[in-house]
C-alpha cells in the first residue's frame, strides 16, 4: 500500500495525527483501518527484536506507536464523510418537505382527488361517498392504479378517468407539474434517514470520547486534539441544526399522511408517497395512451371504391 500511495508510513501518521485531509483521502484511511494490527500481532511484535523485523512488520510497529490508532483512524473517517453525509441528509429532508407541501397545497391535485373519488365510487357502485370518508382518498387512487394481472380492466379505468378529465376539466391535466418533488420523495426511506441520523449521533459521541482519551497521550496527540476539538464543535452545531429540521420534516410527513385520513402510526409516509407517485405515473401514461388512440383513429385508411381508387369526400 505504501508503494501504491507513494507515501511513507511517517507521512501517513503525521497526516493522521493532524487529521490532514489534503494528504490522506477516504480510501487510504479505510485501507489503514483494514491493516491495523490485532492484539495478537501487537504482542508478537513487542516480543521480537526490531532489527529482525521485515518491512511489513516495521510498518505495523510504526502504527503501534500511535495510541489507539484504529480509533483515531475511524475518527478521521467520520470527519472525511461528515460534510457529504450532512449535505445529503439536508437535500433529502428538503425534498420530503417540498413534496409534502406540494401535495397538500396544490389546488389542482385536490380537484383531481375529488374527481378520482367520484369516478372510483361510480365505477365500483359504492354509493354516495365523499372525500372526507376515512381512508377513502388513498383507496380511490389504488382502485385506479391497480395493474395486477387479475385487474387488467384497471388500465382501461385509468384511461377512462383521464379522458373524463380531459373533456370536463382539461386545466387539470398538468396537475403533476405541481408535484415536482414527489418522485424524489417516493424514493426516500424515513427509516434509512433515521438510521443515518443515529449514526451521526454515535459518531459524534465517539469523537468526544477520543478527544477526552487523547488528553493523556502526551505531545504525540497535541495536533490531533487541536484539530478534533475545532471540528467537533462545528460538527455538533451542524448536527443540532440538522436535527431541528429533521423533526420539522417529520411533522410535515405526518401531516401528509393525515391529509389522506390515515394514522401515521399505522400508515407510513413511504406508503403514501408510493401510492401518489404510482397514481401520477399511471395518469400520465393513460394520457399517452389516449393520445396514441386518438392518432390511430385519425390515421384510419380512407375507404376505397371497387376499382381501388380513394373515395372522394
Amino acid at each position: 500500500m505504501l508503494t501504491e500511495d507513494n507515501l511513507s508510513m511517517a507521512n501517513m501518521l503525521t497526516a493522521l495525527l493532524n487529521l490532514d485531509e489534503s494528504v490522506l483521502d477516504m480510501d487510504q484511511v479505510e485501507n489503514l483501518i483494514k491493516i491495523c494490527p490485532t492484539k495478537e500481532e501487537v504482542d508478537m511484535l513487542k516480543a521480537g527484536e526490531e532489527r529482525s523485523l521485515d518491512n511489513s512488520e516495521q510498518f505495523f510497529l510504526e502504527m503501534m506507536r500511535v495510541p489507539r490508532i484504529e480509533i483515531k483512524l475511524r475518527v478521521f473517517s467520520f470527519k472525511l464523510q461528515f460534510t457529504t453525509k450532512v449535505a445529503e441528509l439536508w437535500k433529502n429532508l428538503m425534498t420530503l418537505q417540498e413534496a409534502s407541501k406540494e401535495v397538500t397545497e396544490s389546488k389542482k391535485f385536490r380537484r383531481i382527488m375529488q374527481n378520482a373519488i367520484t369516478f372510483a365510487n361510480s365505477s365500483s357502485n359504492q354509493g354516495n361517498l365523499n372525500e372526507s370518508d376515512v381512508g377513502l382518498k388513498l383507496e380511490s387512487l389504488l382502485k385506479l392504479t391497480d395493474d395486477s394481472p387479475v385487474s387488467n380492466p384497471k388500465k382501461k379505468l385509468m384511461e377512462n378517468f383521464y379522458k373524463m378529465i380531459s373533456e370536463k376539466e382539461a386545466d387539470l391535466l398538468g396537475f403533476h407539474k405541481d408535484l415536482r418533488h414527489l418522485e424524489g420523495a417516493s424514493k426516500i426511506l424515513l427509516t434509512t434517514m433515521a438510521d443515518e441520523m443515529q449514526g451521526i449521533i454515535r459518531g459524534l459521541q465517539k469523537l468526544g470520547q477520543e478527544l477526552n482519551a487523547s488528553e493523556k497521550d502526551g505531545p504525540i496527540s497535541e495536533g490531533f486534539r487541536s484539530v478534533l476539538k475545532t471540528f467537533l464543535k462545528s460538527a455538533e452545531s451542524d448536527h443540532r441544526s440538522l436535527a431541528t429540521f429533521y423533526l420539522e420534516v417529520g411533522r410535515d410527513a405526518d401531516l401528509l399522511v393525515q391529509f389522506f385520513d390515515r394514522d401515521p402510526a399505522r400508515c407510513s409516509f413511504e406508503r403514501v408517497t408510493s401510492i401518489l407517485f404510482n397514481f401520477v405515473t399511471a395518469f400520465t401514461k393513460a394520457g399517452d395512451e389516449n393520445i396514441k388512440t386518438d392518432k390511430e383513429s385519425k390515421d384510419v385508411a380512407v375507404p376505397l371504391t371497387p376499382d381501388g381508387s380513394k373515395v372522394c369526400a
